[in-house]
């Protein structure tokens, strides 16, 4: 039989080889967690990355997109372009088709050069001040573009009326009311002169 001592130092190495292993096993599961921690914080990071390089990606895809949605436009036919830049209408009519225009400088207005027909109806008094009550339905083609987009810069309908008022006043003026129903002919003649 061992004497106590002896047996003290036996189980002490015995202890401390188990205290050791148990030890390093720790240490290995907290370098293994530690590791699979890890990675997954680099997984993360890659998500976020890809993230990160997708969202990029996307908004230059889409910066692209709107640069050419705004450098090119088609003219419609039946229509000429007025090119203005700066706000500073160019002489160049644009013809119908597809064309290229500088971004964020310059504004394309389209001008109908085809028949068109508006109606205007409007009351007037005559020379012996009877109201008159007028209906016209007026035809016109717009013989100079830019003429046309410089005197009305807007709809056509508001120039229109503006200056068929200010003939009917004028033309009625001049006649009495009897005349005017009578001699409807000469009347319109006279419109279409002012």
């Amino acid at each position: 039989a061992d004497p106590p001592d002896q047996q003290r130092s036996v189980n002490g190495v015995v202890a401390r080889r188990g205290l050791k292993e148990a030890h390093s096993k720790a240490l290995a599961r907290r370098t293994e967690t530690a590791y699979e921690a890890q990675l997954a914080i680099d997984a993360g990071r890659h998500i976020r990355v890809t993230r990160l390089t997708f969202i990029a990606v996307a908004c230059f895809v889409l910066m692209v997109a709107v640069l050419i949605h705004a450098t090119f436009s088609v003219v419609p036919p039946g229509h000429v372009g007025i090119l203005a830049k700066f706000g500073r209408p160019q002489t160049e009519l644009l013809l119908p088709g597809l064309r290229a225009i500088p971004p964020f400088v310059s504004t394309l207005t389209f001008i109908n050069v085809e028949p068109q027909a508006l109606s205007h109806q409007s009351s007037a008094p005559s020379r012996d001040y009877t109201e008159m009550h007028l209906a016209l339905r007026l035809t016109f083609v717009v013989q100079d573009p830019m003429i046309y987009f410089v005197r009305t810069r807007g709809p056509a309908q508001a120039a229109v009326d503006a200056a068929i008022n200010a003939s009917l006043k004028t033309v009625l003026e001049e006649h009495l009311a009897d005349a005017i129903t009578q001699r409807e002919g000469e009347v319109r003649d006279q419109l279409v002169e002012e």
